[in-house]
């Protein structure tokens, strides 16, 4: 690259039919719209508040650039983009899933199961909030951490465990089923994962540590090594 760095800032246009400062958020990933050295291409994402009319709307774009310590004096290189045209649609109920992980083994009494993850495709704008319960209804030796999931602009990935007292009764119900009830400002535009069951085992009656069989050492290279462990039983790190 012919500079040390370029750092793009947009701004909502003010042609646009409605000011829509605080209702459209465009998000870089790639250092805050930063080009460095070796970099061709950066990304960013654009976000529209649920309430923003539907219509076209545009990024204004500005350039800083800190050019190379040499002898020219020639600072300036490069062209930034003018705007960048943004159409807004209508709001769609169910645009997007929320999905979960099922669990690959049992809940064992006494114990909380390994993390697992509830995820979707596209963030939203302001927030959608998930709730955990369960479909016979509220027992008090199961509960979720934490209760609740709440998703930002940021988030596409966040994790619950599910939490078994040893008092609970395996002979009333030795499997469960997890239900999910959404909230939030954006929630009408995202469906709930579909439930899931899981069952609940008593905890082990033997309880001597496993063992490590193998660590599975693939092929390491001057800055990677890969590994996949071997045990001798089902158990949590």
């Amino acid at each position: 690259m012919q500079a040390k760095k370029i750092v793009l800032t947009g701004t909502a246009n003010p042609r646009s039919r409605v000011n829509p400062e605080a209702k459209i958020a465009w998000k870089s990933a790639d250092f805050s719209y930063t080009f460095y050295q070796e970099y061709t291409q950066i990304t960013f994402k654009v976000g529209a508040d649920i309430t923003l009319s539907k219509g076209l709307y545009w990024i204004d774009w500005a350039k800083e650039e800190t050019g190379q310590t040499s002898t020219t004096n020639e600072t300036t290189h490069y062209h930034h983009p003018v705007r960048t045209l943004i159409e807004v649609v209508a709001k769609v109920a169910n645009k997007y899933s929320f999905t979960c992980e099922t669990l690959g083994s049992n809940a064992i009494k006494g114990t909380s199961t390994p993390a697992l993850a509830v995820s979707t495709t596209n963030s939203p704008f302001a927030d959608v909030q998930i709730s955990f319960g369960l479909s016979a209804g509220d027992n008090a030796n199961i509960s979720f951490t934490p209760a609740s999931l709440t998703f930002g602009p940021n988030d596409l990935t966040k994790h619950f465990v599910i939490n078994v007292t040893s008092d609970y009764d395996i002979s009333s119900a030795a499997q469960q089923i997890v239900t999910f009830t959404r909230s939030g400002t954006d929630a009408e535009v995202y469906a709930m994962p579909s439930s899931m069951t899981f069952n609940i085992g008593e905890a082990a009656t033997d309880t001597t540590a496993g063992l490590i069989t193998s660590w599975g050492q693939g092929t390491c290279t001057a800055n990677s090594c890969s590994f996949a462990p071997i045990v001798s039983q089902v158990g949590r790190v």
